[in-house]
């Protein structure tokens, strides 16, 4: 029977995460969207001057293409975190800063829903920085870039008095950085183990 409604609890957690998920993508798809193309262009324009100045764009039309691409994903996914963790929320908090650790840890639906969502807020940034750049795969930057980015919004936040600076939303957030980071990671060397299996039958 607790199987049962655990199952159950499960399955409305997930439509509950899947609602509001939907419900901030209706109030910032647009702005992110005109964000993106705007970082789009100036990244395709950084990048062709780049290449130019580096022997010609013909060569690198590829990876300026996909640099810029990613960049502009990442920029679209930045400006939906700003609004979820700041655009959409009230000056209503005092100065408070919570540093007991798994105090918001609540057994009510909404506080475990809350912690759910603080855990993959930082996933895509993760996978996309990973794509990107080079220095994104090693795991120590990578810990102190989900990190830093969880310190800066629950900072921001707190300065606005749009929420509380929370050690749990920090410990949240930078987990579901770091396991986007070790997924790509994990993807990426089954990839190259593959790659070099083929190049090896290929070369026999």
């Amino acid at each position: 029977m607790s199987g049962i409604k655990e199952r159950y609890l499960m399955k409305r957690m997930f439509l509950a995460i899947i609602k509001d998920i939907r419900r901030f993508y209706d109030m910032y798809s647009i702005p992110a969207a005109q964000t993106a193309a705007v970082v789009l262009v100036l990244a395709l324009v950084a990048g062709c001057i780049y290449a130019h100045r580096r022997g010609g764009i013909y060569p690198q039309r590829r990876a300026i293409a996909v640099k810029a691409v990613l960049t502009a994903c990442l920029a679209d996914y930045i400006y939906m975190v700003v609004g979820i963790t700041m655009l959409s929320r009230r000056e209503s908090y005092s100065d408070i800063v919570n540093l007991e650790l798994f105090s918001t840890f609540q057994k009510t639906f909404s506080g475990m829903k809350n912690v759910y969502e603080n855990f993959i807020l930082l996933m895509p940034c993760a996978v996309l920085l990973y794509a990107l750049a080079g220095v994104f795969r090693r795991a120590p930057a990578a810990f102190l870039t989900g990190l830093s980015a969880s310190l800066a919004i629950e900072t921001v936040q707190m300065q606005t008095h749009l929420g509380r600076f929370e050690l749990d939303d920090i410990l949240m957030n930078t987990a579901g950085f770091m396991v986007g980071y070790f997924l790509c990671a994990m993807v990426h060397k089954m990839t190259s183990i593959a790659r070099n299996a083929v190049s090896y039958r290929g070369n026999c």
